[in-house]
């Protein structure tokens, strides 16, 4: 199938700008908070990474604080694809459309959050997905490394 094909060798910052989430950042529709991408995606203005090298505390701080945040989501990703084995990438892809595959998803976040609730034991963890990483993503990206700069100065400089 054609889409399966698409998304599957599609890395995730090409998933990102071709879906409408990331359409309402780039064009400042949707501008409440930011997302954090790891040194894969490009630095933007709703788009935060981490800094490719330290050179102060508050950025050894910024940077602390977006690899912990990151790991916690990446901890609740791979539970779910080890509850979910058909979300985990040693099974292949969904055979589906783009459209049935956010469909699948969704049914297993919530079937995952209704196993939390029931306080359900967790499955044993599966490997973590390892990341392209690509330390000159930012170069280019002014604006965006601009904000994390505020940022880095706002909330870690103390």
């Amino acid at each position: 199938m054609y889409f399966q094909r698409v998304w599957e060798w599609s890395h995730d910052s090409t998933i990102l700008s071709n879906n409408e989430l990331g359409r309402e950042l780039e064009t400042g529709i949707n501008d409440d908070g930011f997302l954090l991408g790891d040194s894969g995606y490009p630095c933007k203005p709703w788009l935060m990474t981490p800094l490719p090298e330290t050179s102060s505390r508050a950025e050894e701080k910024y940077n602390s604080s977006h690899c912990r945040t990151r790991n916690t989501v990446e901890r609740a990703f791979g539970l779910l694809k080890s509850r979910f084995r058909c979300l985990h990438k040693s099974t292949g892809c969904l055979p589906f459309s783009p459209t049935r595959c956010s469909h699948v998803i969704m049914a297993a976040f919530k079937l995952h959050n209704f196993c939390l609730d029931l306080k359900l034991p967790n499955p044993p963890e599966v490997d973590a997905d390892t990341f392209q990483v690509d330390q000159d993503a930012c170069q280019d990206q002014q604006e965006g490394r601009q904000i994390r700069r505020q940022l880095i100065e706002q909330y870690f400089s103390t």
